[in-house]
């Protein structure tokens, strides 16, 4: 599959690249373990004989890795338990579901040398304190009994290349031009410990969204926050 053929199968380039919006706040001076800290990397032994991970390349070789299985005919399982939180102006931020679910997904690897993946998730939002699953759910904010819409099949798919893709327009919501960063997560090495904050910060209009016309859905647009923590062991050669 060329690659302007899966842009245009896949429709969009999903949280990935929504979440690189951030990288127009890129500075000299941060933190590793910050968002704006993408293109960077700190430790001393970040490298080795298979990757580099101070380098896009070895970046892209290890986080395509970490999401499928080089072996384009093998799929990976993967599964993911976390909380819906509401985010609201002068207030506490407040618990209001948990969900859980897991994805298959395999890698498809481009002309380019890149790695398209290809994945579909399920996920089931649950109650906080009992876990069961939830058909309806009382909204603590509204004190309105709605139906819970599950996420059923959702595709969920992206490049993975030696730089950090351009952010998706969202229509003609999003006009900023960002530069091209090498593919470098934000690694942090505490001994033989590596650590990397994955977060993806992104908002759309509802109101533009035709998947959610049925749905009650209050006010024009949404803003939605993905806070991920990956730890590793480095191996000793």
């Amino acid at each position: 599959m060329k690659r302007r053929d899966f842009f245009k199968n896949i429709g969009n380039l999903g949280a990935l690249s929504a979440g690189f919006t951030t990288l127009s706040l890129l500075s000299e001076n941060v933190r590793a373990d910050l968002p704006s800290a993408y293109g960077q990397a700190t430790g001393d032994s970040l490298t080795g004989p298979y990757v580099d991970l101070r380098t896009g390349v070895g970046n892209k070789i290890a986080y395509s890795r970490m999401n499928g299985d080089l072996d384009e005919s093998q799929q990976k399982v993967g599964w993911f338990k976390g909380y819906i939180m509401a985010v609201r102006p002068h207030q506490p931020i407040k618990d209001l579901l948990g969900i859980q679910g897991f994805g298959v997904s395999r890698l498809e690897k481009q002309e380019d040398g890149s790695y398209a993946k290809i994945l579909r998730e399920v996920g089931l939002y649950t109650d906080l304190r009992t876990g069961e699953v939830l058909e309806e759910w009382r909204n603590p904010l509204t004190n309105e009994d709605v139906k819970v819409v599950h996420i059923a099949n959702d595709p969920f798919n992206y490049v993975i290349e030696d730089y950090f893709p351009k952010p998706p327009k969202f229509g003609d919501q999003n006009q900023e031009e960002t530069p091209r960063i090498p593919f470098i997560l934000p690694w942090q090495q505490h001994g033989d410990r590596l650590d990397m904050e994955n977060n993806f910060a992104f908002q759309w209009n509802l109101e533009q969204d035709h998947t959610l016309v049925a749905l009650d859905v209050h006010g024009a647009n949404t803003r939605a926050h993905d806070l991920c923590c990956i730890h590793g062991l480095r191996r000793r050669s």
